[in-house]
């Protein structure tokens, strides 16, 4: 057995540096922690290719002088505790002192920084842990950290991150989660040269809210406050007019930190359950401020997580002021306007004026001009008539001459279809699961060249900025599925084609559960099995449901379909899609 010896310094700060750093959104956490904790009140951050090639913070703070410049990229060195009792009672954001030593010992850092005394500032570049240079320059007042090439010299960790914009939807998710605490301070966010967030100080919550998410959220918002004793819990949740398929939007914070903490988050779930649609999920941010001795803060190595003294007792108020918030919305709901997309204007008509709208054709038609969009008429409009076997364009899948080896017998419980094979043999088909396989396919087997079916009216859809930027990385993948989507500005695309499947249901709202689904996936996700899920998502939603009633013809069809399909015998979820019984199990099963 090899004897125990003790580690070199660079091993040290590289291990010390995976707990740390674990993509480029960790450095830039903790170097806006840093701005913050050195009361600055002007930050801007400046990243290329995700983070990967570039990353810098430039904030007015207090700065540092040559001495400490040069003790700031020590493991353990901080000006922000002296002793364990200081921790106790924490103020700043950080405290351990790590997060430079292990930034600069994975990437190629350069530091300038000056105090408002001094007339010159520091500037220090730093390699892989090791210092290249440290000279004097001229700077104003206030601290630059440029990091370059993250994992330079961790080529597997760096193998292993995630593609250009996914890395920049987490950057912009932490700048997002720090700046919702600190509406005094200006952000700038600059990606690959491009300003993408600007936000101004200002003086209400409700109002740094409205210039992340929108002025859409403005009308939604209901707040809530609660005080008992040394314990007060204040903040905002939207009605279900802004809701979104996942929890991404929940924001927590014990004084003033931004924490993850799935026990509050399981809480929201519990009270919004029965009041919002089945996974949908409201915008929710919620100030926790509780005396410093009774939170833990150094329980994770990225400071996400605290622990808390008096945790029951705060799980009690929250769910309680939750309840009052909910009860809020009843009355809120009923006066929200809410604005009519371009793509709604046909309902209106319909309701308003008994227009009869007949479903769209889905053959190309000549697109509706970029320009146009807000200048479109309801009397320029032509509707094509339904084509009604769209079937029958696809034989390429679907092939109406497959010889029938079976007999439907009928349908049960408007669910479940009965058929038979010769006398050998009953089959229980589910029809839902069935035609969700028969879609799968051909969706997985479509690319961008396949038809697509114009929409008349394009539809505008508004992001936030950390939807847009997947968005934008999966417009190819989008486009493939069967919706054309093109940029319109900041935060905002034009939906101008769809499946022609979703003809025949809303298909606003499969597109906005799409784009959920997408946001939900993890960053490891493949673009190969990013596809797979998309697929399987929008197939589960075109297909017919159970409950509804189908013809011996149609559930014939079906069953035609299903046996043409590479893989017949599970939906793309892996549930069973048929059940086979021989006579000879039939009357095993009844002891014949």
């Amino acid at each position: 057995m090899p004897s125990i010896k003790i580690l070199p310094p660079q091993i040290v700060e590289k291990i010390a540096a995976g707990e740390v750093v674990e993509r480029p959104a960790s450095v830039v956490k903790e170097l806006i922690e840093n701005s913050l904790d050195a009361k600055a009140s002007r930050i801007k951050i400046k990243i290329r290719d995700g983070g990967r090639r570039l990353i810098e913070v430039v904030d007015n703070g207090c700065g540092m002088d040559k001495t400490d410049a040069q003790l700031a990229f020590e493991h353990h060195a901080t000006s922000k505790i002296s002793d364990f009792f200081d921790i106790i009672n924490l103020s700043t954001y950080g405290f351990r002192g790590e997060a430079l030593s292990s930034i600069a010992s994975v990437a190629k850092v350069t530091m300038i920084t000056a105090t408002a005394e001094s007339y010159v500032g520091t500037k220090i570049v730093i390699w892989g842990g090791e210092v290249k240079e440290v000279e004097e320059i001229s700077t104003p007042s206030g601290t630059t950290v440029r990091v370059e090439n993250i994992f330079y010299n961790l080529p597997a960790r760096r193998k292993f991150l995630s593609s250009f914009s996914r890395e920049a939807f987490y950057i912009k998710r932490v700048v997002t989660g720090l700046s919702l605490s600190c509406n005094e301070v200006f952000w700038e966010l600059q990606e690959d040269g491009e300003v993408t967030l600007t936000l101004y100080p200002v003086s209400l919550q409700e109002d740094r809210i409205t210039q992340i998410f929108s002025e859409k959220i403005k009308d939604c918002l209901i707040p809530f406050s609660a005080n008992v004793s040394d314990l007060s819990i204040k903040g905002y949740i939207t009605t279900p007019q802004f809701a979104s398929g996942n929890k991404s939007n929940f924001f927590f914070y014990v004084n003033n930190r931004w924490i993850k903490d799935p026990l509050l988050s399981k809480i929201v779930e519990d009270v919004i359950s029965g009041i919002f649609p089945p996974r949908k999920f409201p915008f929710l941010i919620a100030f926790f401020n509780i005396t410093p001795v009774d939170v833990d803060v150094n329980v994770h190595p990225r400071k996400e997580e605290v622990k808390i003294l008096k945790k029951a007792q705060l799980v009690t108020l929250f769910r309680e002021v939750l309840k009052k918030a909910i009860v809020k919305m009843e009355s809120k709901v009923t006066s929200v306007s809410l604005r009519i997309a371009p793509g709604e204007i046909f309902n209106k008509l319909r309701k308003e004026k008994e227009v009869e709208i007949l479903p769209f054709s889905w053959k190309r038609v000549s697109s509706t001009p970029k320009n146009s969009l807000s200048a479109l008429s309801v009397n320029q409009v032509s509707i094509l008539p339904l084509q009604k076997n769209w079937e029958a364009t696809e034989k390429s899948l679907f092939s109406p001459d497959l010889q029938r080896e079976f007999e439907v017998m009928g349908q049960f419980a408007k669910t479940f279809i009965l058929a038979k094979r010769g006398e050998e043999e009953l089959i229980i088909v589910d029809q839902h699961i069935a035609e969700e396989r028969i879609y799968y396919e051909y969706f997985i087997k479509r690319d961008s060249s396949s038809p697509l079916q114009q929409l008349l009216i394009p539809e505008l859809i508004t992001l936030t900025q950390e939807e847009e930027a997947l968005v934008k990385d999966s417009l190819q993948l989008f486009k493939e599925i069967g919706f054309h989507l093109e940029p319109f500005g900041s935060g905002k695309f034009i939906l101008r084609a769809i499946p022609s499947q979703l003809r025949t249901v809303n298909w606003q709202k499969e597109f906005s559960s799409l784009l959920q689904e997408l946001f939900s996936f993890p960053a490891t996700v493949t673009r190969d099995r990013y596809k797979e899920k998309l697929c399987a998502a929008l197939s589960c939603r075109v297909a017919v449901k159970a409950g509804v009633t189908l013809t011996i013809d149609e559930m014939h069809k079906l069953l035609e379909k299903l046996w043409k399909c590479e893989n017949r015998n599970f939906c793309p979820h892996g549930r069973p899609i048929f059940l086979k019984f021989t006579q000879k199990e039939l009357y095993k099963l009844f002891s014949r």
